[in-house]
């Protein structure tokens, strides 16, 4: 190659290389669009708390949660969004809350004083925005007088339960009304098909009025089942001080074991621990009453010795506690109804009357435990009652309970001049079909029913028909020479 050729070939090969002529030179790419920041919301919904029921003009049971979300699904936290009260009118305790580190807010919400369908909106910038939902009832939580506007207070309602093993029977109500954030009426039942034992496992609904129940939402009953023997008789207390829900409980295995297990908001419960035992079948229905004067607790108890459902003299016995958990030896009162067996108990401290009530199911000595009555009685002190000659339910009282009435539960209003009760029975056709069903009377008149002698007329009460024991606790269960420990029940842990 000629000297003066190179400089010129290089100098062509520069200029190639400047405009682009290597055929593996980089091609100019667009840049991506900047991802969407992290603090920008995209979307601002309800996750708690909606198609609440309450009373006109009182807070809802539980807080409604909203969260707040960017175009990717993350939570976005530091925004502020604006609460609005929509239809019913009501009150929230601030208008505007700041989105916490999960992105959402948390809000009380009183309801307005117009009964029907309320609204509660969530507000952030141009975005649509979130409703929460709650219907208001001028209906009591205790005393509802009717049933949101249909049957009158004074006729019986079968109440119809969705029980976890699907036959809708039950036995052993009780009820009670908490607090604040648990503003509820709250039933414990044992599911009882067919007087199946293997099946009374304690559950759990919660009402508005009393007559309709539902399963929490997030339980899945039964809230404990045995791994020994089988349970029975659900006691329930509200205790202020931890805001929980306490439920008691037996388990009959080689003795009768008291349980305990509490809840915070009647769906998550803590894991059950033995109270009281004792020898089989001298802890029979359970009975808790909690802050009346003579004690912090109270647990009344059947003692049915050693016979159980055939026993012939059964007695009522008191046991008292500073904590709810460490339980006195029992001492035995002095209830007794003449010719009658008491079977099962429930005991309600009445402060606007200042004495404990009673209410008792019994069956006519000598015979066994399908009880045909339900009396009540009074105490000032728990230990010395007032009874009455007559019941104040008997068999037959409604075709439900035909054959059967059986333990019951109550709660009483404010000034104690109306009772609610919810009643446990039985028909018997080849085997029990077992109901619940509530009513509600005014104290004055049920009184004065029971205070009546009854009729010398009246035919002796006796079955009309021989049935079989309702229960299996037929006297002493031996089990591998000598009982059997104290099994923890397995604790319902699967949420819905």
């Amino acid at each position: 190659m000629n000297r003066w050729r190179q400089p010129v070939l290089l100098s062509v090969i520069a200029v190639l290389w400047s405009c682009g002529g290597r055929s593996d030179a980089p091609t100019a790419v667009t840049p991506p669009p900047p991802p969407p920041s992290a603090g920008v919301p995209a979307v601002i919904a309800v996750v708690d708390g909606d198609d609440q029921d309450g009373s006109m003009g009182d807070p809802l049971p539980a807080e409604v949660r909203f969260q707040v979300l960017n175009a990717a699904g993350r939570p976005v936290p530091g925004e502020s969004i604006q609460l609005k009260v929509g239809d019913g009118g009501g009150s929230v305790p601030v208008e505007f809350v700041t989105t916490d580190s999960l992105g959402e807010i948390h809000t009380s919400w009183t309801l307005g004083l117009a009964p029907g369908r309320h609204s509660l909106q969530a507000i952030i910038g141009s975005l649509p925005p979130a409703w929460a939902t709650a219907t208001a009832s001028a209906c009591d939580l205790v005393n509802c007088a009717d049933d949101l506007g249909s049957d009158a207070q004074s006729q019986w309602k079968v109440l119809d339960l969705t029980t976890y093993e699907g036959s809708g029977q039950v036995v052993h109500p009780d009820v009670v009304h908490a607090g604040a954030g648990l503003r509820w009426l709250w039933l414990a039942v044992t599911p009882y098909p067919s007087s199946n034992s293997t099946m009374e496992n304690p559950s759990l609904f919660q009402s508005f009025n009393g007559k309709h129940w539902r399963i929490p939402r997030g339980l899945t009953n039964p809230v404990v089942t045995p791994v020994l023997g089988y349970l029975s008789d659900p006691d329930m207390v509200f205790d202020a001080p931890t805001h929980s829900l306490w439920m008691y409980y037996r388990q009959v295995t080689g003795e009768n074991l008291i349980w305990l297990t509490r809840s915070s908001d009647g769906v998550k419960w803590d894991t059950p621990r033995v109270v009281v035992s004792a020898p089989n079948h001298q802890i029979v229905s359970p009975s808790v009453v909690h802050n009346a004067p003579h004690a912090p607790w109270l647990m009344f108890a059947v003692n049915t010795h050693a016979n159980g459902c055939t026993s012939i003299q059964n007695d009522l016995t008191l046991r008292t506690s500073a904590d709810g958990l460490t339980w006195s030896q029992p001492v035995t009162t002095n209830l007794a109804q003449s010719g009658q067996t008491i079977w099962h108990v429930d005991v309600t401290w009445i402060p606007a009357r200042s004495e404990y009530w009673a209410l008792y199911n019994t069956y006519p000595a000598g015979t066994s435990c399908a009880t045909t009555a339900l009396y009540l009685a009074r105490s000032s002190d728990g230990l010395h009652w007032q009874t009455y000659p007559s019941p104040l339910f008997r068999k037959g009282v409604i075709d439900a309970f035909r054959d059967v009435v059986y333990r019951s539960s109550m709660l009483v209003n404010d000034k104690a001049d109306t009772a609610r009760f919810w009643v446990s029975g039985a028909s018997y056709d080849g085997d029990y079909t077992w109901q619940v069903a509530t009513i509600t009377q005014a104290t004055d008149d049920f009184f004065r029913e029971i205070a009546q002698t009854p009729p010398s007329h009246r035919p002796p009460e006796l079955p009309a028909r021989r049935l079989p024991p309702p229960e299996p606790d037929l006297g002493p269960t031996k089990l591998g020479g000598g009982g059997m420990p104290a099994t923890p029940p397995r604790v319902q842990r699967t949420h819905q």
